[in-house]
């Protein structure tokens, strides 16, 4: 083999490792991105089922609450928590956009509709509602008003996150 056949020879051998190396690791890439989307979908979709427990569960602490109303007891020891709700994959497969895939819009303006109720404020509201009942402040009619329309957007909201449930891709 001459020179100038070896210099040849080992330039494509040169070049074709380093295009077999740059495919290799866009492959790897790929790879790991896939992965990653997976786990942060089963994530999600985990994050998902405890919050349907959750809401499930502060439907039926609302509905002790109406019956206390309806029954006239003032001595209502429930707090409502509603920052329990979890969002930590929520917000992880927002910043890598894996939510736009896994929901549609629909889905997606539920979602912002009901991390919105579920934060302090709105946990703030209804235990103000709890303690005006339970210190004789508050007439039945407005506790009651005030608790029907909680326990509508609870089954509301359980509803929709049930339906996002069964539909994520």
């Amino acid at each position: 083999m001459t020179f100038s056949q070896q210099i040849i020879a080992t330039f494509v051998g040169s070049l074709a490792g380093f295009i077999f190396a740059i495919l290799l690791f866009y492959l790897t890439e790929h790879i790991k991105s896939r992965r990653q989307k997976s786990k942060s979908i089963a994530g999600l979709k985990k994050e998902f089922a405890y919050n349907f427990l959750l809401i499930d569960k502060w439907i039926d602490e609302t509905e002790q609450i109406l019956r206390k109303v309806a029954s006239g007891d003032h001595d209502i020891f429930i707090l409502y928590r509603l920052t329990d709700y979890q969002r930590l994959f929520t917000q992880l497969c927002f910043q890598q956009g894996i939510l736009y895939d896994a929901l549609d819009s629909k889905a997606i303006a539920e979602l912002n509709s009901i991390l919105i109720h579920f934060d302090m404020g709105t946990t703030q509201w209804l235990n103000g509602f709890i303690n005006q009942w339970h210190e004789n402040k508050l007439p039945s009619v407005e506790a009651n008003r005030v608790f029907e329309f909680e326990r509508g957007e609870l089954k509301k909201y359980k509803e929709q996150l049930g339906n996002m449930l069964k539909g994520m891709k």
